[in-house]
């Protein structure tokens, strides 16, 4: 039996895509399946002489654990000295080798990895009426120059009734252990990322706190302390809130998160939440990476670097994932490792697992890739462009049986990469 053009070109693809898996899985290796900490979703965490430190998150937790991943232990630490009502994300990072983490109402104390004690320190200054806390700072926070940084955070009432957001920059200074006002963040949203890259803090993605429709984006600002001052840079390519990543030399990598798509003014449960993106700063550019290796890490989890090598993984649970499937009771138990020295996809596999395919009915079209395809542009032989679409997806459908017959050009986004094809309307 004689195959169609499209079921060839599907079997090619999932043959790329086969090869692609084998590369992602030399990159990305598991370190842990079954986190103990006893809520791994909306974890507090900071990284303190190569190790990390995670713990608190809802529910009272107060348990809080160092993470080694040189010699992949986990081994549980002095508890965090109070409870609060949720400690929801809470503001973490680390200084001249201590640790500092806020509680949800805005207690904050030092943590010394070698005595393994907790010392508390000056307090978030904030008010917190009628039992009032820290509802999602979302662990938005960055370090400069021996500094912390907290951008922006939600105060809940405590039956959850009432919110109010705020969206200013306060700098920690733990010689003098001192909060300061240092004004307005440029966008008004929640559910930041922060990462510091060559001494400039910055902030990603985001959006208003249960606005509807809500207000996501992918938005990149970057703070310079040297001036008090914001600078917009490039978007990322994918809308997010709540993502997580880590920075490796001038690289900040970007995945997991809540998608968010613009079109539809909805946060999905898409698989988009699996897409993995690398930041580079002198060059202000952003370039997709191959996916993440489970699918089911979705959100709220844990993001860092130790050794040149990345880390992700605890959070909510999709639950969809590859075998084996980390999923505790909605949440997800592992931590992946990742390694840059790794090659990924190359260009030229990328490129020759784009495909493009023309049905049994003559006119209609299906391009399909590995890679997030941004926009599909065709034009004629004169230039005169008769499609373009914002595609944001792995595949599109085409159908051109109005157009003339003759030879059309198909302009393929990808990002900044642009790959250009000719076709035949017959």
């Amino acid at each position: 039996m004689k195959r169609s053009l499209y079921s060839t070109a599907v079997i090619a693809i999932l043959l790329t895509l086969q090869s692609a898996n084998m590369l992602i899985a030399q990159q990305w290796t598991i370190k842990t399946t079954t986190f103990p900490s006893c809520y791994t979703q909306s974890n507090g965490f900071c990284v303190i002489n190569n190790k990390a430190y995670i713990g608190l998150a809802n529910y009272y937790c107060q348990d809080w654990w160092e993470f080694d991943p040189i010699n992949n232990t986990t081994t549980q630490k002095a508890s965090f000295p109070i409870t609060d009502s949720t400690n929801t994300n809470p503001t973490c990072f680390s200084i001249n080798g201590n640790g500092y983490i806020m509680s949800s109402t805005g207690r904050f104390y030092k943590y010394d990895p070698i005595a393994d004690t907790w010392t508390q320190k000056a307090a978030f200054p904030i008010n917190f009426p009628n039992g009032d806390s820290i509802h999602s700072t979302t662990n938005c926070s960055f370090v400069i120059n021996g500094k912390g940084y907290l951008a922006g955070y939600t105060v809940c009432s405590n039956d959850y009734s009432s919110y109010r957001d705020n969206y200013d920059l306060y700098e920690y200074d733990p010689i003098i252990d001192n909060w300061q006002n240092k004004g307005p963040i440029l966008d008004s949203a929640w559910g930041f990322t922060g990462f510091t890259i060559n001494n400039l803090g910055y902030i990603i993605g985001g959006n208003k706190f249960y606005n509807t429709p809500p207000l996501a984006g992918c938005t990149v600002y970057e703070y310079n302390p040297q001036n008090n001052s914001w600078t917009k840079k490039t978007s990322c390519p994918m809308w997010k809130i709540l993502s997580r990543g880590f920075v490796i030399g001038t690289k900040f990598y970007y995945g997991s998160g809540i998608h968010y798509d613009p079109n539809g003014s909805v946060f999905t449960m898409s698989n988009m939440h699996n897409q993995f993106y690398s930041y580079d700063q002198p060059s202000d550019s952003w370039q997709q990476l191959d996916t993440l290796p489970d699918r089911s890490m979705w959100d709220e989890g844990v993001g860092f670097a130790i050794n040149g090598k990345g880390y992700l993984g605890l959070g909510d649970c999709w639950g969809m994932g590859v075998p084996p499937v980390m999923c505790g009771p909605g949440f997800y138990l592992g931590i992946w490792e990742f390694d840059p020295t790794i090659s990924s996809i190359s260009e030229d596999l990328i490129n020759s697992a784009i495909s493009i395919s023309q049905n049994q009915s003559n006119g209609v079209f299906m391009i399909q890739s590995p890679t997030l395809i941004s926009k599909i542009e065709i034009t004629n032989i004169h230039g005169r462009i008769i499609y373009s679409s914002e595609i944001n997806y792995f595949e599109s459908n085409i159908d051109l049986k109005k157009e003339a017959k003759g030879v059309y050009l198909v302009k393929i986004y990808q990002g900044e990469k642009i790959k250009i094809e000719k076709i035949m309307v017959q």
